[in-house]
């Protein structure tokens, strides 16, 4: 590598490992790794994942684990992220080791980790096709919801609104309520004026609002009819200051 005008470093390394475990290439991507660790450097956290994911595709869930497990006492560059426990769980799941799966998104959430629709979209498909009786995952995610809106994590609680309205999984009433509350920080809808003139604020809301009303626009009218016509005024509005 040396030779070839290539830093010797982690970055450098990442990247190789990253290449060939991509490709499926798991013995070189071990050999790449043992000569990184003899080195006395470091592998950051996509040399980790990118490992894992070989591991796990190799059948071997186990050293994934172990690697896992190994990142949870490193440096921050080396901290597992939500593609990590992406791979795990999706590893997990495939092998039926459902329960094994939520000890890790729970171990997940206690780290300050927020799942994504990638983690969302795993578990529902893995609900529906490896529990029995088969399971539509709507009351998972709103739990899911509501952890996150209770420990303050509204962005990431909002994100899994979005996989539910699109996979329509229509959240609870209350549950819909309390992040939407929560996105928008006023108490009446007269405030909006004024709040509004954060541009980066009303861009957020307006992004997460347009996207929840394409997907329920007519079922918010008939359960939640004034949240729906307060959701019409800050559109006008949003419009008005564009």
């Amino acid at each position: 590598m040396a030779e070839k005008d290539c830093k010797d470093n982690e970055v450098c390394y990442s990247v190789l490992i990253h290449g060939l475990c991509k490709d499926g290439k798991l013995k070189d991507a071990l050999m790449i790794w043992k000569h990184v660790l003899a080195k006395g450097l470091t592998p950051d956290t996509v040399a980790y994942s990118s490992m894992i994911h070989g591991l796990c595709n190799a059948g071997s869930i186990e050293q994934g684990l172990h690697l896992f497990n190994e990142m949870l006492c490193k440096a921050s560059n080396s901290k597992p992220d939500v593609i990590t426990y992406n791979i795990l769980i999706n590893a997990l799941c495939r092998q039926n080791r459902i329960s094994q799966a939520i000890d890790l998104l729970n171990s997940m959430l206690d780290l300050g980790c927020d799942p994504d629709s990638v983690t969302c979209k795993i578990f529902l498909k893995t609900l529906k096709e490896k529990v029995d009786p088969p399971k539509d995952g709507r009351e998972f995610l709103d739990e899911l919801v509501l952890r996150l809106y209770k420990q303050q994590r509204i962005v990431g609680a909002a994100k899994i609104i979005e996989v539910m309205l699109q996979s329509f999984l229509h959240p609870k009433v209350s549950t819909w309520e309390k992040v939407v509350r929560e996105i928008l920080p006023f108490k009446n809808i007269y405030q909006f004026y004024f709040w509004s003139t954060d541009s980066w604020a009303s861009l957020i809301a307006a992004n997460f609002l347009e996207k929840v009303f394409a997907f329920t626009g007519s079922w918010m009218l008939e359960r939640y009819p004034t949240l729906a016509g307060e959701i019409c005024v800050i559109f006008f509005c949003l419009g008005k200051r564009a």
